[in-house]
């Protein structure tokens, strides 16, 4: 026979935090020289965007379109209480073609922005020392990261630089 155990609202409150908190600490003594990415693929390229430049990643939600000048601008979301602008990755990339969309990444900072993609690899943790800056550039103008997982390398994507050219796009420039 089961014995049930009678807990306060409190007491559940503080066991639950606790526990979070058990895990927090664990995963912070994990990670110490380590940078979490989110890995997707665009064109059949690999590409990787910083998790701290993300407030999360969603299925797609229902968009809804807007009359815009700008092709990468699939449409409207709601997501979380809030309408949000949802951006094709592949078109703010260069792609030419269009891929179904299955993901969208939450952006909040410096915009709340949402980039879709259609093939979502996973999150990944990543030694800092598998970051490299080379010489040649992207087509948002600044000089390319890599980060390299194995014999697999993502270009990372800084979601500054793309928010900088949505707007840019937005002002006609």
């Amino acid at each position: 026979m089961t014995e049930e155990i009678a807990l306060n609202p409190a007491r559940a409150v503080g066991l639950r935090r606790a526990f979070d908190r058990s895990f927090a600490e664990a995963l912070q003594s994990r990670t110490e020289g380590v940078e979490g990415i989110v890995a997707c693929r665009v064109g059949g390229d690999r590409f990787a965007v910083r998790l701290r430049d993300i407030a999360g990643v969603i299925r797609t939600a229902n968009l809804v379109p807007v009359p815009s000048k700008q092709r990468a601008l699939l449409g409207l979301a709601g997501i979380r209480g809030a309408l949000v602008p949802i951006f094709s990755l592949a078109d703010l990339l260069g792609y030419a073609s269009h891929e179904e969309v299955w993901w969208i990444l939450l952006c909040e900072q410096p915009a709340r922005v949402g980039l879709a993609v259609g093939e979502f690899e996973g999150c990944l943790q990543v030694p800092e020392t598998a970051f490299r800056v080379t010489d040649s550039p992207t087509n948002l103008g600044n000089r390319r990261e890599l980060a390299v997982v194995g014999s697999c390398a993502y270009t990372v994507i800084s979601v500054s630089n793309l928010v900088k050219s949505i707007r840019n796009l937005e002002e006609g420039h």
